[in-house]
């Protein structure tokens, strides 16, 4: 084996990992960001913690994915698992609090009870994976050419990817909320309203965003 093939082909899969892991991180601040910011400006849509009437948010998890594939829906998934971590240490914000803090009262919940760490493994992936998956399960085999879906979306695609991600994020998040020993029909009536309010909120999000998209796309091509 000729020895410098095998050093480009180790340099190849190194930077490879470097830019899958760049694409997460900045997949995760963006999530972060949007979070925070429609907890800021919309929280007034909260129905109960973690479901809101409508949750722009949601198109972000197709968007993501369409642009980033599985690194998306990686920083995703970090983010969401971050945010569930501070909302258990309110006291975060305090001077006195720091990153080690936020890690032992998390330990200490987890060893209390296990549950509460699979819940939130569970409500983890459904916030990252739902639109890899509904994108997979739409149009299968397409994995390598998502990003250019991006500014070709039509309302009938829309409308469904938004809709099977939905549907797989309320339905994985009400299998979350019975491991925290919430009540059947309490967990129904919360899946009702967080499918509603991510079908609305992605459907709103994602033609704003293809239609930025081929904006941007259409003022490129002119200058």
């Amino acid at each position: 084996m000729d020895p410098k093939l095998t050093d480009r082909e180790n340099t190849t899969k190194r930077s490879g990992i470097l830019q899958a892991s760049a694409r997460s991180g900045l997949c995760f601040a963006i999530w972060m960001t949007a979070s925070i910011a429609h907890e800021w400006f919309l929280g007034f849509l909260h129905y109960r913690d973690g479901v809101d009437l409508l949750y722009l948010p949601h198109s972000l998890r197709i968007a993501l994915v369409l642009a980033f594939g599985l690194s998306g829906a990686l920083g995703m998934c970090l983010a969401t698992a971050t945010l569930i971590l501070l909302a258990m240490a309110p006291d975060f914000t305090s001077p006195d609090a720091n990153l080690l803090s936020l890690m032992v009262t998390a330990a200490q919940v987890f060893i209390d009870k296990p549950s509460t760490f699979a819940s939130l493994i569970l409500q983890a992936l459904a916030s990252g994976c739902c639109g890899w998956l509904a994108l997979r399960i739409l149009v299968p085999g397409r994995q390598a050419s998502y990003a250019g879906m991006l500014m070709n979306l039509d309302l009938r695609t829309i409308l469904s990817v938004v809709t099977i991600a939905s549907v797989i994020n309320s339905g994985v998040h009400v299998g979350a909320w019975l491991l925290l020993d919430a009540d059947l029909g309490d967990a129904s009536a919360r899946f009702s309203v967080m499918l509603t309010g991510d079908v609305l909120g992605g459907v709103m999000g994602l033609v704003l965003i293809t239609l930025s998209t081929r904006l941007f796309a259409r003022e490129g091509k002119m200058t």
